[in-house]
């Protein structure tokens, strides 16, 4: 797993503290993670799950995230920047990387 410190998620009412992850699979089971591609982009992450759907997100919804000083998960006023992102669904891949 990635070293880092834990990051809070915040969609809507929901907040979820979330870890740094190499890989969707590195992610525990039925957490919320965060995973860096290559371009340098976040996405937030699920082993084997849609986060979108588990966190009940389509295009338009705010997303936050921001450091976790605590182990608690009651909210706190973060200092945040907001950046406004487009969902989309990506092509099914074949295990060896390219378009199925």
């Amino acid at each position: 797993a990635v070293q880092g410190w834990p990051l809070q998620v915040v969609t809507g009412s929901d907040l979820r503290t979330a870890q740094p992850a190499r890989s969707y699979g590195e992610v525990p089971a039925g957490r919320v993670g965060l995973v860096t591609d290559s371009s340098g982009l976040v996405s937030l992450a699920m082993n084997r799950r849609s986060a979108s759907q588990e966190l009940s997100l389509s295009e338009g919804n705010e997303v936050r995230i921001r450091a976790a000083l605590d182990t608690s998960d009651e909210p706190r006023e973060p200092s945040a920047v907001s950046i406004p992102v487009k969902l989309t669904r990506h092509a099914a891949r074949s295990p060896q990387g390219g378009p199925a």
